[in-house]
């Protein structure tokens, strides 16, 4: 699968040793993009990555299943919001270094739409099982009374990513020094996904300017 990177002057790209499908199945929500006549569709779904390919359930009668049967080119987006970076970490004097780091990825696809019950259910038990790990439901099965009207409203989305493009925005454009400040700045301060760019930071220094 080929990767085309967002943001060309700087290697705003993910470190080689990651590998972004498993960045895609640990975000908990995903962005489905379906094709239309001069428009796009787009719904908000829990993904669930299973022998390299994603799978998402939806209502039967969401329109992105109607797109998806004429059109079967689709794409899943995955973000994750890191760390607000002030701008006096950068400059002392102008306000517009004010960034924002994050991670996002846009997977280019295939779908496939499933709407018999008997197609859908492994994949079905597969994200029972992902997502509510504790368990506390009956066991899946397409003959069950409880889940049999719960099944005839659903499609199950396949979707094989064919490209990407990826953007993870950490600083890349900085010095190492610079960067380095902004590593402490971030253990210091503490916030809810500062010591995960720090961390994300320091992986891809070497990939810094001097």
């Amino acid at each position: 699968m080929s990767c085309l990177i967002l943001g060309e002057v700087y290697p705003y790209r993910p470190h080689e040793d990651e590998d972004t499908l498993d960045f895609a199945a640990t975000r908990e929500r995903a962005s489905l993009l379906s094709p239309a006549d001069n428009n796009e569709q787009i719904g908000l779904f829990n993904p669930l990555l299973h022998d390299a390919k994603f799978y998402l359930h939806l209502n039967k009668n969401d329109k992105q299943i109607n797109q998806l049967s004429r059109n079967s080119k689709a794409k899943l987006i995955s973000t994750e919001i890191l760390a607000f970076i002030p701008s006096y970490w950068i400059d002392q004097h102008y306000g517009g270094k004010a960034t924002m780091y994050y991670r996002y990825l846009e997977l280019h696809c295939e779908a496939k739409c499933y709407s018999n019950p008997a197609d859908m259910i492994e994949i079905l038990s597969h994200m029972l099982q992902h997502y509510q790990k504790e368990g506390g439901y009956d066991v899946l099965t397409v003959d069950s009374p409880v889940y049999y009207e719960g099944l005839a409203q659903l499609n199950l989305v396949e979707l094989t990513p064919i490209q990407e493009k990826a953007k993870w925005k950490l600083g890349q454009n900085l010095p190492v020094a610079k960067r380095k400040f902004i590593v402490k700045q971030l253990l210091k301060r503490g916030s809810t996904g500062d010591l995960k760019a720090a961390e994300l930071i320091k992986a891809t220094l070497n990939d810094s300017i001097a």
